[in-house]
């Protein structure tokens, strides 16, 4: 029979460890895909922003260059060599960043391409171009979306695992500090007996320890040759402490009742030396892990936000979220960008983009035309408020009254909503009023475009925030 239990502990222990083991696993293995999907869309996205730079650069000189050569054959008609070989370089540039565009070579060798014809500009053909790339690496992006979620999820696991465990853990030692300082600053005293429990994992109760045990040694080596003969047993450490069968946590228990007045006034005068050499320690101790768990919180708050953008790229190349409206649009933009990463685990249940999908997107789809003018409406009052002609509590009423409309139309939490919509910092700011204002307005109109002069002037030619 004890050999059957001896074997089933054994055979329990090894299927933990084994469980735990393949969790370790499984969690590099997230992180190791969710670091090659993240370098394959930074690939994508410095691609097409290469892309768009060249095309930014050039559109307005290739237009007008353009005039001066016959671009069926690159033959110069009336450039000056300066100019013709800017034209030159211009089209080479072209042909490297849109390939597609390259008809034929030229005698030269240099590419031909088609820009810029049957009555269209160069600006409008770079557009489409441009606009087409973009979906196509939405697309691309979103099929990378799992394994980036993937790693991006552990980490987030992670940082709330420690944090649970972190602050049950400073709690803990936040109460051995504040005794600490009671027996270092003399509040004190030594009755019949020391009592106390801890555990050696935790760094307060392991200083707290080690504290009392060398006041006792101290004690120990003041007492004359016969008194140290009559209690030596009593001070025995080995008895004074015992360590329970889960081999980190003890109790600590001192019979002090054989000790005399003078005897205990010594003691709690060692004891309280020692508190005062450990306070100032265990105090910044506990400051420096509480800035190294703030870290690790920092940095599953980053691959969170560093994950957004990949999300946002993902609803850019579905069709629900195309069938939308502009300005409903900007809405569901605004409402992923401006998620939590408290909102991963319903993420999890099935993938990121159906929690987008049944959260947002299909409330927005479903609003009816009454709905959908007044969500409308809400939102354009909501990013046009004027700073600088409405007091605090006039833009925070404001505020409220329009995210209030929008969340009880789309069934959503306001405060949930404040916060996607930037507007969460706002009940308890005064002196940062007109920067959380920019940022809102800006997070509203900040359409990245491909700024192409067309007729003489600059005109925002893509209402889309692109990929960087």
């Amino acid at each position: 029979m004890t050999f059957g239990l001896g074997l089933a502990i054994q055979t329990g222990i090894s299927l933990l460890t084994k469980v735990i083991d393949e969790q370790v696993h499984a969690q590099e293995r997230a992180l190791e895909a969710a670091q090659e999907a993240s370098s394959r869309i930074k690939s994508i996205n410095d691609a097409y922003a290469s892309h768009r730079k060249v095309a930014e650069e050039t559109a307005s000189a290739y237009e007008e260059l353009s005039k001066g050569v016959d671009t069926a054959t690159n033959r110069n008609i009336s450039l000056g060599a300066e100019d013709y070989n800017k034209f030159l370089d211009i089209n080479k540039q072209l042909a490297g960043a849109f390939p597609e565009l390259i008809t034929t070579i030229d005698e030269n060798g240099n590419s031909i391409i088609n820009l810029g014809t049957h009555g269209r500009t160069a600006s409008d053909d770079l557009r489409e171009l441009l606009a087409a790339e973009e979906d196509l690496q939405n697309f691309k992006i979103s099929k990378e979306l799992s394994d980036v979620f993937g790693g991006v999820k552990v980490q987030i696991d992670n940082a709330l695992e420690n944090q649970e465990k972190y602050n049950a853990e400073l709690e803990k030692t936040q109460e051995v500090l504040k005794d600490i300082r009671n027996m270092a600053s003399g509040k004190i005293s030594i009755d019949d007996s020391i009592d106390f429990t801890g555990d050696f994992l935790n760094e307060g109760d392991a200083i707290k320890h080690n504290a009392y045990i060398s006041a006792i040694q101290k004690f120990y080596k003041q007492l004359t040759p016969e008194r140290r003969i009559d209690i030596a047993e009593m001070l025995d450490t080995s008895k004074i402490v015992q360590i329970n069968p889960d081999g980190t946590s003890f109790k600590f228990y001192l019979d002090t009742i054989s000790l005399s007045n003078d005897e205990k006034q010594i003691l709690t005068n060692l004891i309280q030396e020692q508190s005062q050499d450990i306070a100032i320690s265990l105090s910044d101790s506990i400051g420096t892990s509480m800035q190294e768990q703030a870290e690790k919180t920092k940095e599953a708050e980053l691959a969170w936000k560093d994950f957004i953008p990949s999300l946002v790229a993902t609803m850019r190349s579905k069709a629900t979220f195309k069938e939308l409206d502009e300005t409903t649009q900007q809405i569901a933009l605004h409402m992923v960008e401006g998620l939590q990463m408290d909102v991963a685990d319903q993420m999890n249940k099935n993938n990121p983009y159906e929690y987008i999908r049944n959260s947002i997107i299909a409330p927005l789809t479903a609003l009816s035309d009454e709905d959908l003018s007044k969500v409308s409406d809400a939102y354009e009052k909501l990013f046009s408020l004027d700073s600088d002609k409405l007091s605090l509590d006039d833009t925070k009423k404001q505020v409220d009254g329009y995210i209030n409309t929008i969340a009880d139309i789309l069934g959503k939490d306001p405060i949930e909503l404040k916060i996607q919509f930037g507007f969460n910092d706002i009940d308890s700011f005064v002196q940062n009023y007109s920067a959380i204002m920019q940022k809102a307005a800006e997070k509203f109109s900040g359409q990245t475009a491909l700024s192409l002069t067309k007729g003489g002037g600059v005109e925002k030619s893509m209402k889309r925030n692109t990929q960087s």
